[in-house]
């Protein structure tokens, strides 16, 4: 059956016409964005969200016909039917369009039904590609796509429309839902292509505006935040209100009715790009890029910064409200630019960044700067001013009191900056109220500083010049006071030279102090005070008038202060050098302090130096003995006094220059005993060993010189004399036992120089010979004399050298003796050996005393060597005859000897000859007589007639 234009009549006539028929005629206007159900892909957030739709509307009325049925089943029995391409058109849109409006009006996706649908507007479109209405069909397909949840499907279909029917009024609609849907689907890039070609269509479509806003948001969504900026601006241009804008509030509540959810959200979303971009400056920047500001740019820089502040992005939030100031450093808003960062930092609690924008501030509108150009500040800038001022002193005050004490520098330099912080209030603020209290914090702060002076200076200045109307003040007295106790810590730890001029102001401060403010609790401290640094500033009458008011005060000052102002009298005496009436003071002051005082000691001190100083003036007048006596007074009148060591000392050497050797001996001895490791103990020592050699008493300065030697302190000289010294003393005194002990300690400790240890070991050896009668000891101290000396190969002067001399001949002379001793007995080969032997010895020791050199010690040795050999001639003739021997035999034998005896008698004739050769060199002494008495004797033929010769030559001497 092939359909008619009758057939179609007759459809209609039925009653089952499709409302897309109507549509042609009188619904052909597309919905607006006000009636779209679902938000368009923004995240929620509380602010205006423009909304799409999900599901794209049914293009016609929503009325459907009585029985929907009825209606599907002509068009669908119209499409079996043969019929003409217009009417089968019709019927397959027709269809598919009831189709989708049953689907939408039942709520429910009916997906063989839309599928249905689906199918034929894709049998419309490809049996007739030129078909008129193929743009209503695109659209309609996509809203069945898209209800079946192939919006992909959907989408290419929409941009369909906009390609390939761009004239169509359904353009527009079509690619605005495509772009939503890329939006919904974060195809943030097709998304913004769709809506580009909604613009393109120009502002007079009804898409325009929330396109324009969306394609915004589409290039924000792909971090193109330059580019949505220019999108951004254009829109607030548009629905802001004319002229120059600074307050958000004012500028949105003056946007048109309707649009200002659109202005509101603009904004919100510019402060996201431009915070995106790097905050202020990058507004700043766009700007440039611009050539030009737009006319609301101020608005821009406090919305973006109000936005930061509320997303807690505090630093940001400061750095858009400097980027203003940076941009227009003298424009009228800039002060406020700059408490608006100020006020950002504070409430993220960034204090150093606040800390440092208040310092910039007040560089920045200080009056005389030169934002202002000769213009007087505002009263809100210098009401920002004074806040800033105080703020940051108080805030230094504070770091530096927090600061750990151990950081001494740290912590004076934030007082200090806190000082130089409350100044400059001061200077631009000096008839505020709060003047007098900043001012004493100031002071305080230069006092933690450690700038004592410009401290004190300005507690006097708190303390004396803000007083209204005659009113004092009720800090003064106490600031006041702050001034002292400044000078004094000026005094007391500045430099030394800067102390007398830091205590001449304390005295200042301390008396206007106690004539300004009599009532002072600290009037008689301070005053105290003031009399001990007069004392101190050698003032001594002012410190005596200062101390005497304290004193007459009524009602009386404290006890302790009343004691310490008696010491300051006393001082004043003494140091007026009027030592007799200081020590009056003195005594008086002592028996007033309770006996445990802490001021009792340096008092008593005081006292014993008084007394000292008396003695001193003695001594120097040349009165010893009145100045020993007072020196000795000083033990007396304070037995524990610091400085009575030096006074015994001083009254022992008094006593000692006076040559009154008992009374130096016994205050001597007394000091030593008092104070036996005092630095001057060996001085004393030195002094009453002295004494006692001068009073004759050898013996006890014997025992002090073995004191002295004793002590290491003292320089090794000084020890070894005093050793000496010890012995000879002893030696002196006859005491041969001590003066043994004290020898041997000398050789043992100090066998250097040479020539007193060998003098020692002489007096050792001689003690042994003559006092103990001990042989063995007197040959040993010989012995440990020739060892000392070595090889004896000296000094020919050195006494040293003679006393090893001398030394070797008595142990020669001793071995002789001991050789005597030795009889000759049978049989004699054997003990004439034995003889034989000792005499070597002997003749070794006395060949050695010869070759020292020395005349005296060379003849004695040589004469003694004479006389051993002359003596064994003698021992061997006068020897024991054997028993058995008789007549003949024995007479041999007796000449046997004889010869044997001859042999030593030449050798004793040589050695005598030898002693009597020193005539020709001189030499005449008892040793050259004696040998010329034996040469005489062995030879008087010979030598009989040398006996005249040499009584006459000993005559001669």
């Amino acid at each position: 059956m092939t359909i008619t234009r009758f057939h179609v009549a007759v459809l209609l006539a039925l009653g089952f016409s499709h409302p897309a028929t109507a549509a042609v005629l009188t619904d052909d206007k597309p919905s607006t964005v006000g009636s779209t159900t679902e938000t368009n892909g923004l995240e929620r957030n509380g602010r205006f969200v423009v909304r799409t739709p999900s599901i794209l509307r049914v293009d016609g009325e929503r009325k459907l016909p009585p029985n929907v049925g009825a209606a599907l089943a002509q068009y669908d029995r119209l499409l079996t039917l043969p019929a003409d391409p217009a009417t089968r058109a019709e019927a397959l849109r027709r269809g598919a369009d009831l189709r989708v409006q049953l689907a939408d009006v039942d709520g429910l996706v009916n997906l063989p039904v839309l599928k249905k649908a689906i199918s034929q507007y894709q049998t419309l479109l490809a049996e007739q590609p030129d078909y008129p209405l193929n743009d209503r069909v695109l659209y309609q397909l996509a809203r069945a796509q898209q209800a079946t949840g192939n919006v992909d499907l959907a989408i290419a279909n929409l941009l369909q429309i906009g390609s390939r029917y761009p004239s169509s009024f359904r353009a527009p609609d079509g690619l605005f839902r495509a772009a939503e849907l890329l939006f919904q689907r974060k195809r943030f890039g097709e998304a913004e292509g769709a809506y580009k070609q909604v613009l393109a269509a120009g502002p007079g479509n009804i898409y325009f505006e929330p396109a324009q806003f969306k394609y915004g948001w589409t290039l924000f969504r792909q971090a193109k935040h330059d580019e949505a900026l220019t999108v951004f601006y254009a829109i607030l241009d548009r629905e802001l209100p004319p002229g120059e804008l600074a307050d958000p509030k004012a500028a949105l509540a003056a946007v048109k009715p309707g649009k200002l959810d659109m202005a509101t959200e603009v904004l919100r979303v510019t402060g996201l790009s431009l915070a995106a971009l790097g905050g202020g400056r990058s507004l700043a920047a766009s700007f440039d890029r611009a050539g030009a500001e737009p006319r609301f740019a101020t608005l821009l820089y406090v919305s973006l910064a109000d936005q930061l502040l509320a997303q807690q992005r505090y630093t940001d939030a400061a750095d858009a409200s400097l980027a203003f100031v940076e941009r227009h450093p003298r424009h009228p808003l800039a002060p406020g630019f700059e408490t608006r960062a100020m006020a950002a930092w504070e409430q993220g609690g960034f204090n150093e960044l606040l800390v440092a924008g208040k310092a910039r501030y007040v560089e920045h509108y200080l009056p005389g700067a030169s934002y202002w150009q000769g213009v007087a500040p505002t009263p809100e800038v210098m009401a920002a001013l004074k806040g800033n001022l105080a703020a940051l002193g108080r805030h230094y005050h504070a770091v530096a009191q927090a600061r750990p004490e151990s950081e001494v520098a740290a912590r004076q330099a934030d007082f200090l900056k806190a000082a130089d912080w409350y100044a400059r209030s001061l200077q631009l603020f000096p008839q505020d109220p709060g003047a007098a209290e900043l001012a004493l914090l100031q002071a305080d702060a230069l006092y933690d500083g450690g700038s004592y002076e410009a401290a004190a200076r300005r507690y006097e200045h708190a303390a004396y010049d803000y007083r209204s109307g005659g009113k004092v003040p009720a800090t003064a007295p106490t600031t006041a006071y702050a001034a002292v106790q400044a000078w004094q810590r000026l005094a007391h730890e500045g430099a030394v030279e800067a102390r007398p001029a830091a205590l001449k102001e304390s005295v200042r401060a301390s008396l206007k102090l106690a004539e300004q403010f009599p009532a002072h609790p600290q009037w008689a401290l301070t005053l105290t005070r003031a009399a001990g640094d007069l004392l101190s500033l050698n003032d001594p009458e002012a410190a005596f008038g200062v101390a005497t008011r304290v004193l007459a005060a009524n009602p009386p000052a404290a006890p302790e202060l009343r004691r310490e102002m008696l010491g300051v009298v006393a001082d004043a005496r003494y140091s007026q050098q009027n030592y007799a009436a200081a020590e009056t003071a003195y005594a008086e002051l002592i028996k007033l302090l309770p006996g445990d005082a802490a001021q009792r000691a340096p008092a008593s001190e005081r006292l014993a130096r008084s007394v000292y100083e008396q003695a001193v003036v003695a001594r120097t007048a040349g009165d010893l003995k009145t100045a020993a006596r007072a020196f000795q007074r000083v033990g007396s009148v304070v037995p524990d006094a610091a400085i009575r060591p030096a006074a015994d000392f001083d009254a022992a050497s008094a006593y000692f220059e006076l040559r009154d050797w008992a009374n130096a001996e016994a205050a001597l001895e007394g000091f030593r005993n008092r104070y036996p490791t005092h630095a001057l103990v060996a001085d004393a020592e030195k002094k009453l060993a002295s004494a006692y050699d001068k009073d004759n008493k050898p013996g006890r300065a014997a025992g002090v010189y073995g004191q002295i030697a004793q002590r290491d302190s003292l320089p090794v000289d000084t020890r070894r004399d005093a050793q000496w010294l010890s012995a000879e003393g002893y030696r002196r005194a006859a005491d041969a036992a001590a003066a043994s002990k004290a020898y041997e300690l000398y050789a043992s400790t100090w066998p250097q120089p040479l020539d007193r240890a060998q003098q020692a070991r002489h007096q050792l050896a001689d003690i042994a010979r003559t006092s103990n009668r001990d042989q063995a000891r007197y040959l040993y101290w010989l012995q440990e004399i020739v060892k000392a000396d070595g090889s004896g190969n000296g000094d020919a002067a050195s006494p040293a050298r003679l006393l090893a001399a001398e030394a070797n001949l008595e142990l020669g002379q001793a071995g002789a003796a001991k050789a005597r001793l030795l009889r000759l007995s049978l049989p004699l080969q054997a003990s004439l050996a034995q003889r034989r032997a000792a005499i070597e010895s002997a003749v070794a020791l006395l060949d050695r005393a010869a070759a020292y050199g020395y005349a005296d010690v060379t003849t004695a040795a040589t004469h003694e060597l004479a006389t051993v050999y002359r003596e064994l001639g003698r021992a061997i003739v006068d020897s024991d005859r054997p028993a058995s021997l008789s007549g003949e035999a024995l007479e041999q034998y007796s000449l046997m000897l004889e010869e044997q005896a001859n042999g030593f008698d030449e050798k004793a004739m040589k050695a005598y000859e030898a002693n009597l050769a020193h005539l020709r060199q001189g030499v005449w002494n008892d040793w050259v007589r004696k040998s010329s008495v034996a040469l005489s004797e062995l030879a008087p033929a010979r030598y009989g007639k040398n006996v005249r010769l040499e009584d006459r030559y000993e005559s001669m001497h």
